[in-house]
């Protein structure tokens, strides 16, 4: 079952790079086709190469609109360069080489930069080289490389809205579902928990805590690709705000509940698990936790419980059944901290639920 699963998601990731492919090969048809009957210049060659420059480094429709955004921009900056360039200083070969250099640097180093607007230093330099470096340049040249460039960004964007879109908020969906399965993983870790398992050798709950964070880092970018799609009109973006908020709580619960058990002998914490109530805290996660992928997966799912009901007495049983093993008053802090982060865990975990159903 896990392999046949396994292959449904590597399928579906095929398919999207097999769509993908299939929508530059139609973007690029009709850059052709544009070029043939407009008559322009070169063969219309630079449309083409704005076209591939669009498509080949993004596939979904939000990180296009906002790479084409930063490329128009980049465009612009490179074609007024150009323009100042030949209107104050060429033909003077020191002169252009000059600026040629000193606005490549400049390109090169914000091309370098972690912001959105790196994407506008790679188009500012091409555009900008591409014009000065042609035979016999002039503004109509400025005007003719600017206007195939740009033609090229929005072939490429109009293609990427319109054919076969694939969507930011997909794609989102398909990463919460496996930030869950990596918590759920994570958390289940507890329940064989042993201080043996959290020396250096055994890397397992490193693996999934480091899966985590790296899909919540890759949800942060699909959120503001979201965003862009809907031209910032999605009232979603609260609601992504706080999903991102819960994870990270969640992670924290079950870190905090690693550390109070971390307090403890082998024995302790063997014994500790055995409970009857811890053993139900962990079964309550489990639950939940597949509650919200059965959602993300649009699959039918009994409805869930509200985990601080009975919650107050759950904590006296629960105290009382572990009181053997405060041994001392760190003990009992372990053993505070261990019930407080279950508590923080079931409630952080109860609140996502309600915002998944909201995406």
């Amino acid at each position: 079952m896990r392999f046949a699963k396994w292959r449904f998601q590597l399928f579906r990731l095929d398919n999207d790079r097999l769509v993908h492919s299939l929508k530059t090969a139609i973007a690029l048809l009709f850059g052709l086709l544009f070029s043939y009957f407009f008559k322009l210049p070169l063969q219309g060659q630079w449309v083409l190469i704005s076209i591939l420059v669009v498509m080949c480094a993004q596939s979904r429709v939000g990180a296009i609109l906002q790479k084409s955004y930063m490329r128009f921009l980049g465009t612009v900056i490179g074609a007024i360069v150009a323009s100042l360039t030949l209107w104050l200083v060429y033909p003077n070969v020191v002169y252009t080489t000059l600026i040629l250099c000193v606005a490549t640097m400049l390109f090169s180093y914000i091309a370098d930069s972690p912001s959105t607007w790196s994407e506008v230093g790679p188009l500012g330099a091409v555009t900008l080289v591409v014009i000065v470096v042609a035979q016999n340049p002039s503004f109509n040249t400025v005007m003719s490389r600017f206007l195939e460039i740009n033609l090229g960004i929005v072939i490429a964007l109009l293609v990427s809205r319109f054919i076969w879109p694939l969507h930011s908020r997909t794609q989102l969906r398909y990463i919460l579902i496996h930030t869950l399965h990596e918590l759920k993983n994570l958390a289940k870790q507890l329940e064989a928990f042993t201080s043996v398992k959290a020396d250096k050798t055994d890397k397992s709950y490193e693996l999934f805590e480091d899966n985590v964070l790296n899909y919540i880092g890759i949800q942060k970018k699909l959120f503001d690709e979201v965003m862009r799609e809907t031209f910032g009109r999605s009232n979603l973006g609260q609601i992504f705000q706080n999903i991102l908020y819960e994870e990270r709580e969640i992670l924290r619960g079950i870190n905090l509940m690693k550390n109070a058990l971390m307090h403890f002998s082998d024995q302790d914490i063997l014994l500790l698990n055995q409970q009857s109530q811890v053993q139900k805290i962990y079964q309550m996660e489990q639950h939940l936790f597949q509650i919200g992928i059965d959602i993300l997966e649009n699959k039918k799912n009994k409805q869930e419980v509200n985990p601080l009901e009975g919650w107050s007495d759950w904590k006296k049983e629960i105290q009382s059944a572990l009181k053997p093993l405060a041994a001392n008053i760190s003990d009992q802090f372990a053993i505070d901290l261990f019930i407080f982060s279950a508590n923080r865990l079931l409630t952080q975990l109860y609140a996502l639920i309600i915002l998944i159903k909201k995406v």
